[in-house]
């Protein structure tokens, strides 16, 4: 997961990008957060959803849920691919009435979309990560939105990261009754994303239109970060157009 991060530098430098916002998903969120400690001059700000930063002690606890399910197909040894299905659909599965089926629907959907070899090595990177909680206050310096939803499978994961950051760059929101929030809450999500990039002064230019169809709680350092009018956030934030690393301007 660490070299992962590291190299993500190399694809900015064969595009020849000097800067970048990150977005990451899941095990993503974790190597973008990784990316973002290592080269913090190439990074504008990070938007990570359903993240982590500790190490896999998480799995004990999806094989205790599993158990509880008495899945006979699972049993107490679950997969790579049955971890990442946790992971993801976890909370659709939990209210599923055929369990076994929900998880075996879940496991097709992920091989139809991805390579199964593939996804089993990135699925053990990801189990086999590193800690990175104690790090993320000095070395995340950039601006931070952490989202996820109330019935995420690993809240408590995504809230102990939201802990360790450095609460003056880092917001969190958590949106109700959502497990999934990219297949379950696409517009607050999306809308969120907008907010942040241009609170950062980028992409003033786009309109938020609709209203968000799901309530949402906000933590930030001042408890107002992604409270502000629409107007405000539609002016371009100067200061945030230059980075003081290295003493070079993003112009």
């Amino acid at each position: 997961m660490q070299a992962l991060g590291e190299c993500l530098v190399n694809v900015l430098d064969k595009l020849e990008i000097k800067y970048a916002l990150g977005l990451g998903v899941g095990a993503g969120s974790n190597i973008i957060a990784r990316f973002a400690m290592k080269h913090q001059s190439r990074v504008l700000g990070t938007i990570l959803i359903h993240p982590t930063s500790t190490s896999a002690g998480m799995v004990e606890h999806v094989r205790d849920q599993i158990i509880n399910w008495k899945l006979e197909s699972v049993g107490h040894n679950p997969t790579a691919e049955q971890y990442l299905v946790f992971h993801k659909f976890g909370y659709q599965v939990e209210k599923a009435k055929d369990k076994t089926k929900a998880m075996q629907e879940y496991k097709a959907r992920l091989h139809d979309q991805l390579n199964p070899r593939n996804l089993k090595m990135y699925v053990e990177a990801f189990m086999n990560r590193t800690d990175i909680s104690s790090k993320l206050s000095s070395d995340l310096v950039c601006d931070v939105l952490i989202i996820t939803g109330s019935k995420s499978s690993f809240l408590h994961s995504v809230e102990t990261m939201y802990t360790n950051c450095n609460p003056a760059k880092c917001s969190i929101l958590r949106i109700d009754d959502v497990g999934d929030v990219i297949n379950e809450a696409v517009e607050s999500a999306a809308q969120s994303i907008l907010l942040f990039c241009q609170g950062l002064g980028y992409l003033t230019s786009l309109g938020i239109g609709g209203n968000r169809s799901r309530s949402g709680s906000i933590n930030t350092p001042e408890q107002k970060h992604l409270n502000v009018s629409m107007a405000e956030y539609d002016k371009p934030n100067v200061k945030r157009l230059s980075l003081s690393a290295q003493g070079k301007n993003s112009d």
